[in-house]
């Protein structure tokens, strides 16, 4: 109980101390070794926080992905990040799959990004954005690497989300241009719960979605909304060029 209680503090004051500098360092400095070092203390203080409400008992994939997530989120409140988040694909990203924060909307997507934090991906100087993994990125790259993953999105969905997490029964996908359409069955994690991160990169489900989609696709999107339906979520994606 105690060990939770210091967890829980530190996190908090870490969170709280790399919240300050990053957004100082974004917004006013615009220092990125400052900026790197906030979201250092922000990753670490939300790595804490996790620990804190830990019950003891080994988590599962899906709770995995919701730490990542929480983690997520409190990078993107310390940013202040206003554009839609970015799914990168392996292919273009020296570093394997990621996730852009970019400082404004870009038209197309430089190729490939180096692996690096910091990253520029157009080709104006304010064209910087953060790079980080997605909650869903270690499960995509295993099924990657075993061949779950292909060109077909519907059933790379169904091998990786439905058949090996378990996070719905089943996936339809349409694909028509630069749009992807995809409708998941009996969803089995929660909704948005309002969070800015669930603005630009979805929500918990979503965002897993959007990681399998890029890597069958190798090509960059990002969510442009989603609908829930009871259980039934669909979410709504939009590719981006590449240069």
């Amino acid at each position: 109980m105690r060990a939770a209680k210091a967890l829980r503090l530190l996190g908090l004051i870490l969170s709280a101390s790399g919240l300050a500098l990053s957004t100082a360092s974004w917004l006013i400095v615009y220092s990125v070794p400052l900026l790197a070092l906030g979201l250092g203390y922000i990753l670490v203080g939300a790595t804490c926080l996790a620990l804190s409400l830990a019950d003891g008992e080994g988590p599962s994939v899906v709770e995995g992905l919701r730490v990542a997530m929480e983690n997520l989120s409190v990078m993107v409140e310390g940013l202040g990040a206003r554009a839609k988040a970015i799914y990168v694909p392996s292919s273009m990203c020296e570093g394997g799959h990621r996730l852009l924060l970019p400082s404004s909307e870009p038209s197309s997507i430089r190729n490939p990004l180096p692996n690096t934090f910091i990253a520029r991906y157009g080709p104006r100087p304010e064209d910087l954005g953060v790079l980080v993994k997605p909650p869903a990125e270690p499960i995509v790259r295993r099924a990657r690497e075993a061949g779950a993953i292909g060109g077909d999105v519907e059933s790379s969905l169904n091998a990786v989300l439905a058949g090996t997490l378990g996070l719905a029964d089943s996936f339809k996908a349409e694909v028509a241009g630069e749009v992807v359409t995809v409708e998941a069955s009996r969803v089995r994690v929660g909704g948005r719960e309002g969070r800015l991160v669930e603005g630009l990169a979805g929500s918990l489900a979503a965002s897993a979605i959007a990681s399998v989609v890029c890597e069958s696709l190798q090509r960059p999107i990002v969510v442009e909304g989603e609908d829930w339906r009871g259980d039934t979520l669909m979410v709504r994606l939009r590719v981006l060029g590449h240069g």
